[in-house]
């Protein structure tokens, strides 16, 4: 007896059937099969579904053994599954994209499972940035062993644009303003508040331009800034007014004092601060009281800006001079010179505290100042004037100082002549013609009034007589040379009661 019996057999839905093979039980002598063997199959094929398919034995002959044939099976088994959701983004505030799956392992042309999985996800439309589970539940096929295997949903910040305002600017000195922006493209009920931080500058301080940066602004996780700068300015402080200052006074003739080095000036801030000033002193005659407009030019650096050039304006009084106390004289009396002489008198000396620079005139028509003459400071008569009988003069010397001040003074001068009984008559002269001694007079006498001279012969009779004593007599009479001899002279001055007489001789000619 022998027995034929096929071979239990296995395969994955899809696969290839296995070899079919089968078993002898039951040989002997050696035999290694029979001389003819049976057929093998199987109802199963490449695309049979899971499940079990008989393995059938047909035929078989052997005239040595009685045969029985025994079928066996073919096990058809699930194909393994891994059904995955596809990893999915989507950016901040945008709807869930569609979620999908995909399949690994389908075998035989299948395209999906019987019963697909759900798939799910629990982002939402305002989900915050991250990542987020998509899930799959459920899903079956008798064929397949399925695994499930979770994708993620990335959620990526939205872009936010951000531009700093325009415009932006300060006053040197003032502390920054906020950095304004506009911000487009937030999503849902977001709005500004989303925002933290500032806007920053670059660095620094002077007067320019500065780029404006982002800075700390911060959107938070849910936005990504795309950042559009803008310019900054800091401008210069703008002089609108200039604080008028206090006179300031000074003393005639001295150098002009220390002037105010700074002023106030309003800005267009309504503030008032301090600026350094340079004054224009070219106006000041320290040599002249008055008052004197000073402009100064404002020193601005480079922070400060002047456009309608406004100036700093104070007054400089040169306070009046104190007017001359005094006027001197180192002599008031001369001697009485004769015709046309100029006699030095004395030193004019003016008291005066603050100048000696002063100028010294005798005005026209006053007092006897038309006597007398004034050079480099001294006194003089020059007047081919006698003043017979004046022996004291008055002089009104007339100072104006160099701020205008005058003074007048009254000086009393003192001519002193030679007394009548003291003056020396000559007693001969040589009118020849030659320049020496040509004459005889007493002019002397010219400063006395009421002066007669007379010359006679021997006879009586008078060949001379004048009353003015700068008159010489030249030795003739009535045009006729009187003889070599001796004459006799008189001189009766009126104004002292006083008469002279003596000789005079005419020598050789």
């Amino acid at each position: 007896a022998l027995t034929i019996t096929a071979d239990d057999k296995s395969k994955v839905y899809g696969e290839e059937n296995p070899g079919l093979t089968f078993t002898y039980t039951g040989l002997v002598n050696g035999d290694s099969e029979v001389s003819t063997e049976p057929g093998i199959s199987t109802t199963a094929t490449v695309s049979s579904n899971v499940g079990s398919y008989p393995v059938s034995l047909t035929g078989g002959s052997d005239d040595n053994y009685a045969i029985t044939l025994v079928a066996g099976e073919l096990e058809v088994t699930q194909a393994a599954l891994t059904i995955t959701a596809d990893d999915k983004s989507k950016v901040y505030g945008e709807e869930n994209p569609g979620l999908t799956f995909t399949y690994t392992g389908l075998v035989n042309g299948d395209t999906e499972v019987s019963t697909e999985p759900g798939i799910s996800t629990t982002a939402t439309l305002s989900s915050n940035v991250g990542s987020y589970p998509v899930s799959l539940t459920g899903g079956s096929d008798d064929n397949y062993a399925i695994t499930l295997v979770a994708g993620e949903l990335d959620v990526s910040p939205k872009t936010l644009e951000v531009e700093a305002d325009s415009g932006l600017f300060k006053t040197f000195g003032d502390p920054d303003p906020e950095f304004t922006y506009l911000a487009s493209g937030f999503e849902g009920g977001d709005g500004y508040e989303v925002l933290t931080g500032q806007l920053e500058r670059e660095p620094g301080e002077a007067p320019g331009t500065y780029t404006i940066q982002q800075g700390s602004l911060d959107p938070g996780k849910n936005y990504q800034v795309e950042f559009t700068g803008n310019q900054f300015e800091i401008i210069e402080i703008v002089v609108t007014d200039v604080l008028e200052l206090a006179p300031v006074h000074m003393n005639w003739g001295e150098p002009i004092p220390e002037l105010p080095a700074t002023v106030l000036v309003i800005t267009d801030r309504d503030e008032i601060i301090n600026l350094a000033v340079t004054w224009d002193k070219s106006a000041v005659d320290v040599l002249a009281s008055g008052s004197y407009t000073l402009t100064g030019t404002l020193e601005l650096g480079n922070v400060h800006e002047n456009p309608e050039n406004q100036q700093a304006i104070m007054t400089l009084v040169v306070d009046p001079k104190q007017a001359p106390a005094n006027l001197l004289i180192s002599n008031n009396e001369f001697e009485g010179k004769e015709a046309n002489a100029v006699v030095q008198i004395g030193e004019l000396a003016v008291i005066d505290a603050v100048d000696d620079i002063h100028h010294l005139e005798l005005p026209e028509g006053l007092h006897d100042n038309r006597f007398f003459d004034i050079s480099s400071g001294q006194l003089y008569w020059n007047s081919p004037e006698r003043a017979e009988g004046k022996t004291t003069f008055e002089v009104l010397v007339r100072v104006t100082d160099r701020d205008g001040n005058v003074m007048d003074r009254l000086l009393e001068i003192k001519r002193i002549r030679e007394s009548v009984r003291d003056i020396n008559v000559y007693n001969s002269f040589t009118p020849n013609g030659d320049g020496i001694n040509d004459g005889w007079g007493v002019p002397e006498l010219r400063h006395y009034s009421g002066v007669r001279i007379q010359v006679f012969e021997r006879s009586g009779k008078r060949v001379f007589y004048t009353q003015d004593p700068d008159h010489r007599w030249d030795g003739t009479f009535e045009g006729v040379d009187l003889p070599i001899g001796t004459y006799y002279w008189t001189v009766q001055v009126t104004e002292t009661g006083e008469t002279r007489k003596g000789m005079l001789n005419i020598l050789k000619k």
